[in-house]
């Protein structure tokens, strides 16, 4: 026997505003996203770091990363893979960066309705736009990764914006 039963429970008003509650979930679904999608909106945040962080590899036939300050190689380069989500309000950040740690490139992989939209973020250009985080490193808002990162829709973007900015040459194929 319970305490407070499901029908006295669903007339509470506690219960009837939480119901109202804008969350992540409210808002992908906002955007139209597929129940696929909601899936990856669900899961814990180190699961969904691993997850992304694997196809983000296989996707750019990435390197394993030489040590625990980076996550992957590519063309010679150290990139740090950032996946977040929006928020219930639609607004995003990158954390856990380090500003010590080796890596040239933050490759920021969001998740939208409808999949994944990337953009790489130099380092260099990242560090006056970061804030301290409290025990962890720095974080990136928003704001600030849609104003320093390009865009990338093909592996060939992402050759071209590292061949432009990275510290030593390379052959672009």
């Amino acid at each position: 026997m319970t305490i407070i039963n499901e029908e006295d429970l669903i007339n509470l008003p506690e219960f009837k505003e939480l119901c109202n509650f804008e969350s992540q979930v409210t808002y992908y679904k906002k955007l139209g996203a597929s129940e696929n999608i909601l899936q990856l909106v669900l899961l814990n945040n180190k699961t969904y770091g691993t997850f992304c962080e694997k196809i983000v590899k296989n996707k750019f036939n990435f390197q394993n990363s030489q040590n625990s300050e980076h996550d992957a190689i590519f063309n010679g380069c150290k990139i740090e893979i950032k996946s977040p989500r929006f928020g219930k309000n639609g607004n995003y950040f990158i954390q856990h960066l380090k500003k010590e740690h080796d890596f040239e490139f933050i490759l920021v992989n969001l998740l939208v309705h409808n999949g994944y939209e990337m953009r790489i973020i130099k380092k260099s250009d990242a560090i006056p736009y970061m804030t301290l985080q409290k025990g962890e490193g720095f974080f990136l808002l928003k704001k600030y990764i849609e104003m320093l990162g390009k865009q990338i829709y093909t592996k060939r973007d992402l050759k071209r914006y590292i061949y432009r900015n990275k510290k030593r040459p390379y052959i672009l194929e």
